[in-house]
């Protein structure tokens, strides 16, 4: 019952006192709010009715979550680009401010002989430091909250997977004797440009010299986004999909289905993943 009664009261303003407890309740906002939506347009489409003045009215939401808000630059250029459109997609399974640095370390990795790394200096801006300095990951949440782990990952073996993050992954002696060898370090370059710019540089030196690779705008942000092979992979990762074959079958589908398409389609379309 204490899971249910916190979960619950995780969504009920997209409270955050998950990220200090070792629970599953961030994954659970983002499918309870797409859940949330389905149902709203099921129920709409059913004739149940709500309030129109939801965002600017007196008890709406610019009154609830900010100081008034403006409500008329909602449309007030309406040729202007849709926000949505400026969000961003994870590629890796890991926390948003540990990506440059992973994108950073798998650019620079052909580069380097990884078995004779002697220290490697890891600069990013001052959040990312905040959230992910944890040189001794003791659980799942912890190993993806930890710069020194995901690039010790990235640079040892290549580009992070849910594999990584089970139990006792993060204790691969390859792995810590890496971790052992980073320095973290936030540099006021770096910070001013965040969070316009997700940025990260990486400097390493092994048996042959000095190497250094920078990250201006990490992969998956609006600056430098996915490719739609890079969008299937993500989701074939997921849903735990054996193959990419199936993955390209459920975004065909999904893909395939005029854009007002009623709901159940997309049930009926993603029904039979293999044919």
């Amino acid at each position: 019952w204490l899971w249910a009664l916190g979960n619950a009261g995780s969504v009920t303003g997209g409270l955050w006192q998950l990220r200090h407890e070792e629970v599953d309740s961030k994954q659970w906002h983002n499918a309870h709010a797409a859940s949330t939506g389905l149902q709203a347009a099921q129920l709409a489409a059913q004739g149940i009715t709500g309030p129109a003045a939801i965002l600017d009215g007196p008890q709406g939401l610019l009154k609830a979550a900010s100081d008034g808000g403006d409500v008329d630059a909602i449309d007030r250029d309406p040729a202007a680009r849709w926000r949505l459109h400026d969000c961003s997609f994870k590629p890796w399974p890991a926390c948003r401010h540990a990506h440059p640095a992973i994108d950073a370390a798998l650019q620079l990795r052909p580069a380097l002989e990884v078995s004779s790394l002697e220290r490697i200096r890891v600069d990013s801006y001052e959040d990312a430091l905040r959230f992910c300095d944890r040189p001794r990951p003791a659980t799942a949440g912890d190993a993806r909250f930890s710069l020194q782990y995901c690039v010790a990952l990235a640079l040892v073996q290549g580009a992070p997977t849910l594999d990584d993050f089970a139990p006792g992954a993060w204790e691969r002696p390859e792995l810590k004797q890496i971790m052992a060898r980073i320095e973290l370090g936030a540099t006021p370059e770096l910070t001013a440009r965040y969070p316009e710019h997700y940025s990260a540089r990486i400097t390493a030196v092994d048996g042959s010299g000095e190497h250094a690779h920078e990250v201006r705008d990490t992969l998956g942000d609006p600056g430098r986004p996915l490719e739609a092979e890079a969008h299937q992979e993500k989701f074939r990762m997921l849903l735990g999909l054996a193959d990419a074959v199936s993955a390209r079958n459920w975004c065909k589908r999904v893909l395939e289905l005029d854009g007002d398409a009623p709901a159940y389609l997309l049930r009926d379309a993603l029904g039979n993943i293999d044919s």
